[in-house]
């Protein structure tokens, strides 16, 4: 579907479709929804798609936080990166997250995809919901004490790999990185316990260090409250190197049927992947050493030390894990 008539039927549908979903999933729960989170470019839409061919009745949703999307999220926050305190209700929150894991405020520009198979999911009793989610990470201890019976799916890849990505993508490009106010995304609940990521905001920052800090609190957040033992967690580099161990832990996880035949979506890249000719023969965790200097990669580590995070260093592969 071309960008112009996916503009036209969501002006058209949008409004409809909304009030359709209330109703057609009034008495759908969170149960079998599934949420992928993990910072921007780690890897979360490409394990996104290859679990929407694996999971039977799959209904793709598409990062439901963007303020454009849904803009009643303007009333209860200014951040794209909101931290809510697991120890509090905040109902506002409570009633749109309700509707959400359940697909009732689902919009048509949130739907993955209306390809015929999605389309058909969408029609099917009880879809289950996968929801591809960057802008979860600092909310997941509030949502996994709020709401029990939700899965949860957190991909962490190297800082210095999703930092070299991002400043390659229109996105997040150095100039606009530079100029953007927003960035880092602080979540300032946290600076007395990071002295030096406090002392570290008193300076200029670099675009790479503004999104190594962004990448630090995305983390640390949700591994401060030990989710790691109520969700799975993987990484990246683990689902390139060892796909087929990795993939067969997930699919436990979920309680899916492992089908061989999907291992090959592995070595499909995601659509959300930006090639040029030169990394179509770089390995995906080896490609930022060549992409950063040495001085960026020395001032993102330093950013990521900061935060006490040692499950990296300037190596490309985990030296650890989360235990």
């Amino acid at each position: 579907m071309n960008k112009g008539m996916k503009k036209i039927l969501k002006a058209t549908l949008d409004y409809p479709l909304q009030r359709i979903n209330h109703l057609r999933f009034y008495r759908q729960s969170d149960e079998q929804t599934v949420i992928i989170a993990g910072s921007p470019r780690s890897g979360t839409s490409w394990l996104f798609e290859i679990l929407l061919e694996l999971m039977p009745r799959s209904l793709g949703l598409w990062e439901p936080l963007r303020m454009s999307k849904y803009p009643y999220m303007r009333s209860l926050t200014s951040s794209f990166r909101p931290y809510l305190s697991p120890s509090e209700q905040y109902p506002g929150y409570r009633q749109f997250f309700s509707d959400l894991l359940a697909g009732r405020n689902a919009r048509f520009d949130t739907i993955h995809s209306w390809n015929i198979r999605e389309f058909k999911n969408y029609l099917s009793k009880n879809p289950r919901l996968l929801i591809k989610f960057v802008r979860a990470n600092r909310l997941l201890p509030w949502l996994i004490e709020h709401f029990p019976s939700l899965q949860v799916l957190l991909i962490v890849r190297h800082p210095c790999a999703v930092v070299a990505s991002q400043l390659n993508h229109p996105s997040w490009n150095y100039t606009r990185i530079q100029n953007d106010s927003r960035y880092p995304v602080v979540s300032r609940e946290f600076l007395r316990e990071l002295p030096h990521i406090r002392k570290l905001l008193d300076f200029s920052l670099t675009p790479e260090e503004k999104l190594a800090v962004t990448w630090g609190f995305d983390y640390y957040i949700p591994l401060r409250y030990h989710i790691e033992q109520k969700v799975h967690t993987l990484f990246y580099e683990n689902l390139v190197t060892r796909g087929e161990l990795e993939m067969g832990r997930i699919t436990e996880h979920l309680g899916l049927n492992m089908d061989p035949e999907y291992l090959k979506l592995l070595k499909r890249p995601s659509q959300s992947t930006i090639t040029n000719h030169n990394m179509l023969f770089t390995s995906p965790i080896n490609k930022w050493k060549d992409q950063l200097s040495p001085g960026q990669v020395s001032r993102i580590m330093r950013v990521v030390r900061g935060f006490g995070l040692d499950i990296y260093n300037d190596q490309p592969e985990p030296v650890k894990d989360f235990s």
